[in-house]
């Protein structure tokens, strides 16, 4: 239908514009970036996918994401509260729930970013946070709750005190990173 023909029918043409055309960088309109999210302890890791990772419909397994969260969780020890220091203390950190959420496939020969960081700590509680990214884009997301076991009784513990005092230097600082941006607003 024409154009004069839409207007006889009571119509108005539509205007097209190229996506994009007339917007202005945010920045230019006064309106400030978001800091980062606030990703206590995070750590990253890129590994390959494996052959041994997929399954018979050319996926990474289920059971393969449990094992790079567990990577996840070793590395975070590693850079942030080394394992052995734990043990010699009698204590071990336990995990007692886990949710994922698969969102994409991945499959054989891709390249996924892995992320994991504290979400919260409790007196004896912890919950970290993960995603796995392809692309840039969320492959999977998941939740981890946990405790620190004394090892001689079995118990919960109090959280190792070196845990929660990086956890509450990170968070300072991003505090102040927050409160300096909007000064600057």
């Amino acid at each position: 239908m024409g154009t004069s023909a839409a207007r006889r029918a009571g119509l108005r043409p539509q205007r097209t514009r190229a996506p994009g055309a007339g917007l202005r960088p945010v920045e230019e309109v006064g309106i400030k970036k978001p800091l980062p999210p606030f990703r206590p302890l995070e750590v990253e890791l890129v590994l390959p996918v494996r052959t041994y990772d997929v399954d018979f419909a050319g996926v990474v397994s289920n059971i393969v994401y449990i094992r790079w969260l567990e990577d996840l969780r070793w590395q975070l020890l590693t850079e942030y509260l080394p394992l052995e220091r734990q043990l010699e203390r009698g204590c071990a950190p336990v995990l007692s729930t886990l949710q994922i959420d698969y969102k994409r496939p991945i499959r054989l020969f891709d390249q996924p970013i892995r992320h994991l960081w504290i979400r919260s700590l409790g007196r004896v509680k912890w919950t970290v946070e993960a995603e796995i990214l392809l692309e840039g884009k969320p492959a999977a997301t998941a939740l981890q709750t946990g405790a620190f076991l004394d090892l001689s009784t079995m118990r919960p513990a109090a959280l190792p005190d070196e845990l929660v005092t990086e956890f509450e230097r990170q968070a300072a600082s991003w505090k102040e990173a927050q409160r300096r941006e909007t000064d600057r607003a």
